[in-house]
């Protein structure tokens, strides 16, 4: 059996259609301990880290399990982004009120709903931000990381405790992912794969403008190891998480708190033991992982997931992979 999710756009008419496989029944686990031993039974490999943050610095690790070196991390790269941005606004670079316009360079591909916005279309950059954060808006991403520019982006991961910077340096835009892991013939795939730094920085400049020329029909091989991701360690996950909690308190990062936590990642009853709640997720083919930021009286926790495969068939029951995460979380609240 299929679900079906079908979304609709301001004007009420039908955007989207998903049809996913039936989520299996699963079981809660009980225990930490149990908990563990589901994600080692997992299809596709997964990390799962549970991390005490209380006092805003990392404290006690209440669960670990998989792999805790750098991970492929899909969309939950522009918590990057967004730490660029508010420095951007600190440095007077940028306000959180100015216009940024959508042009056919800029615009990528879903998820997201600013690519069909007519070009010339204009949204201010708070407004970007939170489309970024809240529905992964890959357009509203890329005219973020146009306005700040790719450096400050680079910057921001070793600002915000990146252990190892030169994974995601360069730093490629969603139009890249999709023009050099599906859009030709193979070839910038493969020199991406076996370029140093310089080259791949090369290979960015010379992408072709204008609509992304790749067919969504396309997506079906995993490129993550080729290196065409954004990847990032469990620990880096939680010093991102923790710097942009840090950014929110000055007047720059104002928006901030709000913004990561418009869409929690699970629904209003995972979420409801909380007094607040950051999320940031992403996927790819072959890569599914989540992010929370966790606040419950006195108590700071983070949550990260990442998963990947070669094999993108292991990650269609995605719920499988979050229902992990729901579970610690609800070990956390109880």
């Amino acid at each position: 059996s299929l679900d079906l999710q079908a979304s609709v756009d301001a004007d009420g008419l039908l955007s989207g259609l998903l049809f996913q496989p039936t989520p299996a029944d699963r079981t809660p686990a009980a225990s930490w301990d149990e908990l563990e031993e589901n994600v080692a039974a997992l299809d596709a490999p997964t990390s799962l880290r549970v991390t005490e943050v209380t006092g805003g610095t990392v404290g006690d690790v209440v669960l670990s399990v998989g792999d805790d070196g750098a991970q492929p991390l899909g969309s939950i790269f522009k918590l990057y982004v967004l730490g660029s941005v508010v420095t951007a606004v600190d440095e007077g670079r940028l306000a959180w009120e100015d216009p940024l316009e959508i042009t056919d360079d800029l615009k990528s591909l879903p998820s997201g709903e600013l690519q069909d916005e007519p070009s010339g279309t204009t949204v201010t950059v708070q407004e970007a931000a939170e489309k970024m954060i809240a529905i992964s808006d890959n357009t509203a991403t890329d005219m973020l990381m146009d306005a700040v520019g790719r450096e400050s982006v680079e910057r921001a991961l070793t600002d915000m405790g990146h252990s190892d910077p030169s994974l995601d340096t360069p730093f490629p835009s969603t139009r890249a992912l999709f023009q050099l892991g599906w859009g030709d013939d193979g070839t910038a795939r493969e020199a991406w794969s076996d370029g140093d730094a310089d080259e791949r920085r090369a290979i960015l400049d010379g992408l072709p403008g204008g609509l992304v020329d790749v067919e969504p029909a396309a997506l079906v091989d995993a490129v993550w190891d080729d290196g065409i991701d954004w990847f990032a360690s469990p620990d880096d996950l939680v010093a991102a998480h923790l710097a942009l909690q840090e950014l929110a308190t000055t007047e720059a990062g104002a928006p901030v708190r709000d913004i990561l936590s418009a869409n929690p990642g699970f629904a209003p009853e995972v979420v409801e033991p909380f007094d607040y709640v950051a999320f940031k997720g992403g996927s790819s083919v072959g890569v599914l992982a989540g992010s929370w930021y966790l606040e419950k009286g006195d108590e700071r926790y983070v949550i990260t997931l990442q998963s990947s495969t070669e094999d993108p068939a292991a990650l269609v029951d995605q719920s499988l992979y979050f229902g992990q995460a729901e579970d610690a979380m609800a070990l956390l609240a109880g």
